[in-house]
């Protein structure tokens, strides 16, 4: 996350169901800059569900941010 300067931004990591409701994984609040991965966060993932990242402003100051990185999950095939 780049060019964030005085720039909160609020992301949250949800599973959206066969419903269509959301339930939130994970929430954090980031402010300004985070460079190389500092912004990382991992939760446990559902296989075979969507997954959506949810990102809103929480203060002015936001409106040439980049957000740069790997998005998605993964996770582990079982041992059959």
């Amino acid at each position: 996350m780049f060019n964030a300067e005085g720039c909160t931004l609020n992301i949250k990591l949800q599973r959206i169901t066969l419903g269509n409701d959301y339930y939130t994984l994970s929430e954090k609040e980031f402010t300004g800059n985070h460079f190389d991965f500092s912004a990382t966060d991992k939760v446990a993932g559902t296989p075979f569900r969507n997954h959506y990242l949810d990102i809103t402003k929480v203060s002015d100051g936001c409106e040439g941010v980049k957000i740069k990185g790997f998005y998605g999950f993964e996770h582990e095939e079982p041992d059959w």
